[in-house]
C-alpha cells in the first residue's frame, strides 16, 4: 500500500478469482465481468474493471449426496474450470455518507461453440462490501426466458435475449441510495451457478469497525434476523482482560 490521499477514507484491495462455472447446459463457456463502481468511490486503473475469462470446455463432475458409496453418487454436474484472476484497486471518498452503496461484481455467462454460435447463458452479481478476509462464494444465475421463436433461432444460429446494459444484472449505481429496482413483466428461469474467490485487504487512516463473522460472511444484522445477539459483555470482559496483562 502507497500514502493515501487526504480526501480518500477507506483504500479497498479485492484480489478476485472467477474459479468455475457450473451446472449450465452448454459446452465451452467464458464468463464477462464488470466492476460497477458507485458515487463516493473510485478507481485506479479503469482497465481492471471489466473484461472476460478464457473459453473453457466443460467437463461432467457427479455430485456426492450424504451417505457416501456408489448409492451416494448423484447426477453429473457439467463444469467449466477457469480460474481467471481480477485485481483492483478502490478508493472510498471522506465525504461518503454512511449508507452509501457498496460497489458490486457483475457477470455475464456465455457460450461459444463451433459453429460460430454465442448465446447469453446466464446473469448474477455479488455486492463488494469491502470487509478484509478472504471467502468463497457460490453466485446464483438467472437468465431471459426466450419465446419459441427465440428458441429456435438460438438452436440453428444461436443468440439469446440479452440485457442491452450489464448494470442491470445487479442493482444499477445510478439508482442512488434508494437502491429499488423493477423487473416487473421480465420473465427469467434459474441458470447455473459461478463460483468466485475473495480476497480483500483494507487500509485506512482509522481503525474500521469491523463485525464478526461466522461462516459464509453473513453479517451481524444478518444474524440478528435469524435470532442471534451480540455478546457486548463478554467482548468488553476479554477487552478488559487484555488491557490488564499489558
Amino acid at each position: 500500500f502507497s500514502e493515501t490521499p487526504d480526501e480518500v477514507v477507506l483504500k479497498v484491495a479485492y484480489n478476485l478469482e472467477i474459479m468455475s462455472a457450473s451446472g449450465f447446459e452448454m459446452d465451452r463457456i467464458y464468463v464477462q465481468y464488470l466492476l460497477d463502481v458507485p458515487e463516493h468511490w473510485t478507481y485506479q486503473d479503469a482497465s481492471s474493471l471489466w473484461g472476460n475469462t478464457q473459453l473453457s470446455s466443460t467437463r461432467e463432475r457427479s455430485s456426492r449426496k450424504p451417505g457416501g458409496g456408489d448409492a451416494g453418487v448423484g447426477a453429473a454436474a457439467p463444469v467449466a474450470h477457469l480460474a481467471f484472476p481480477i485485481e483492483a484497486v478502490l478508493m472510498k471518498s471522506a465525504t461518503a455518507p454512511p449508507d452509501a452503496q457498496c460497489p458490486s461484481l457483475l457477470l455475464q455467462v456465455n457460450s461459444y461453440d463451433g459453429w460460430d454460435r454465442q448465446r447469453v447463458l446466464g446473469y448474477g452479481h455479488i455486492s463488494l462490501d469491502g470487509r478484509p478476509g478472504y471467502s468463497q462464494q457460490d453466485i446464483c444465475t438467472w437468465a431471459p426466458v426466450p419465446s419459441q421463436v427465440g428458441r429456435m433461432r438460438s438452436f440453428f444460429i444461436g443468440g439469446t435475449p440479452e440485457l442491452r446494459d450489464l448494470t442491470f444484472a445487479g442493482v444499477p449505481t445510478a439508482l442512488g441510495a434508494s437502491g429499488v429496482l423493477s423487473r416487473y413483466g421480465l420473465a427469467t428461469q434459474s441458470a447455473g451457478t459461478v463460483r468466485l474467490r475473495i480476497n480483500c485487504v483494507t487500509q485506512a487512516r482509522k481503525p474500521l469497525v469491523v463485525p464478526t463473522q461466522s461462516k459464509g460472511r453473513t453479517s451481524a444484522a444478518d444474524a440478528d434476523k435469524k435470532g442471534g445477539k451480540t455478546d457486548a459483555k463478554g467482548a468488553t470482559t476479554v477487552r478488559s482482560r487484555i488491557q490488564g496483562k499489558t
